[in-house]
């Protein structure tokens, strides 16, 4: 049988499609035949991009043939895209494996179209989504330690490619060796952003770091090996004789005699400086000539030898313990007392002139002085006897 075509019949603003037709049935469109989906992204992420899903007006358009002309076919495929609308019922972020479903929805108006058209609900199977990539965001991620223990400081160190990767410390100073630290890796943008993106995620977002190879300064006397307090006391018996020996003609250095050690720590939580003090503490006995402020008048060239004693120090300042566990210390940097202390002997001149030295006539001044006005800040060991 012949097929007629339908003719368009134009109106004002629209073309409306002929509704009559005749012949032995209508023709029928299939709405769906030619819609096509296209997977793109990455496994669990996946997105979809739907096609050509008018493509299927061009056989509408062949159908009418040379019936219609090119304004009219323009009209026509318009008319078309107005009374068949298109709904992909999919997840949000598609997996492979996953059944992606395509729904044509005619409008009531196509029933009086002089052909038919059918919608079938078509479900396709995502496939080809790429694998999301795994990444461990330490791998070639070095933690540095620096500094002087307990004021280490922590940096990072970035080899790898990642460099999308950002990290944070929960704590990167004030670090002693031994305390453990915690690094979180992130990103600039959420996960599901970052997989879209670059195509993959991070597997771990935290890992656990433990100080080590810092310098640290030392907290107690028994840190400090035998042959570093030999040659401290040597070094300070050094400087104490030296001082000595300027003492006026006929004064000299009797007995030297190392008592022990007063050694002050800063306690944790105060930043002080230095970090830790340790003093030479020595009893000096000098033999002076010269007289007790009590004796009889007399020129000094008619008095003979008296021995006094006194206290007096040599002092060093943060000691280290270095990573290979040995001890430094810069024994160039001590300091011999300064106090100056009035001895009992003298001589008469002018009135009775006393002996002046470098020190303390009596361990609890040296004491107070050294260690009790400083307890606030540290901690302190005292070896004396």
């Amino acid at each position: 049988m012949k097929k007629l075509k339908a003719a368009l019949i134009v109106g004002a603003t629209t073309v409306a499609i002929c509704l009559a037709a005749t012949g032995c049935g209508k023709e029928t469109f299939d709405t769906t035949s030619t819609a096509k989906l296209t997977f793109n992204g990455y496994d669990g992420y996946g997105t979809y991009q739907i096609s050509n899903e008018y493509e299927w007006i061009e056989d509408v358009i062949d159908w009418y043939g040379d019936s219609i002309n090119d304004l009219q076919r323009l009209q026509t495929e318009t008319q078309l895209r107005d009374v068949v609308d298109y709904e992909v019922i999919a997840d949000e972020n598609l997996s492979n494996g996953d059944t992606v479903k395509i729904v044509a929805k005619i409008s009531k108006s196509a029933e009086k179209l002089a052909f038919n058209l059918k919608a079938e609900e078509i479900e396709v199977v995502v496939e080809g989504l790429d694998e999301v990539k795994e990444i461990d965001p330490f791998e070639n991620v070095t933690v540095l330690f620096e500094g002087v223990a307990p004021n280490g400081r922590a940096t990072i160190k970035n080899t790898s490619d990642n460099y999308n990767v950002y990290y944070e410390f929960d704590k990167n100073s004030g670090l002693s060796n031994g305390d453990k630290i915690k690094v979180t890796a992130s990103t600039n943008m959420n996960e599901e952003n970052f997989v879209k993106r670059y195509g993959k995620k991070l597997s771990v977002t935290e890992k656990e770091f433990t100080v080590e190879g810092l310098s640290s300064y030392i907290t107690s006397i028994d840190q400090i090996p035998e042959d570093i307090q030999n040659k401290m006391k040597s070094q300070a018996e050094d400087s104490i004789t030296a001082y000595c020996s300027t003492w006026d003609e006929g004064n000299k250095l009797k007995k030297l005699e190392f008592m022990g050690y007063y050694f002050l720590s800063g306690k944790e939580g105060f930043s002080v400086n230095p970090n830790n003090d340790i003093y030479c503490i020595y009893k000096v006995t000098g033999s002076f000539k010269g007289a007790l402020s009590t004796d009889e008048q007399k020129d000094r060239d008619e008095l003979g030898q008296i021995d006094e004693s006194f206290y007096t120090f040599y002092r060093y300042q943060d000691l280290m313990l270095l990573p290979d566990g040995t001890c430094s210390l810069d024994i160039s940097r001590g300091a011999r007392c300064t106090n100056r202390a009035e001895l009992k002997c003298g001589y008469w001149s002018w009135g009775f002139s006393h002996y002046r030295v470098e020190g303390y006539t009596d361990l609890d001044t040296m004491f107070n002085n050294v260690v009790t006005k400083n307890i606030e800040r540290y901690s302190y060991e005292n070896t004396v006897k």
